[in-house]
């Protein structure tokens, strides 16, 4: 597998199902830290323990309130040091 994205820190929204979950094991297997950024707190904490734990985080978030998508900002980069990518599923961040 290509690694390029090795060791960047990327937020995925929507990570907790469908494409957000797909996008995230994609940039995990390349590798990828994955910080998974969706409202259901539950499924995130299950998927952010599957492999590769060491390089994922979770994040409960509502991305449409712009003050959630700053401390979510701030958790990702406070985890790995670093934000390097931040595509997400439907409108924009923040």
């Amino acid at each position: 597998m290509d690694e390029r994205f090795q060791e960047r820190a990327i937020i995925t929204t929507g990570g907790a199902s469908g494409i957000g979950e797909a996008r995230a094991r994609r940039f995990a297997a390349e590798g990828a830290k994955v910080a998974l950024v969706d409202r259901n707190k539950d499924a995130l904490e299950k998927l952010a323990k599957s492999p590769p734990a060491d390089r994922t985080m979770a994040h409960a978030a509502d991305v449409s309130d712009s003050r959630a998508v700053d401390a979510m900002v701030t958790a990702v980069v406070g985890h790995f040091g670093r934000l390097d990518v931040a595509p997400n599923r439907r409108g924009r961040l923040g």
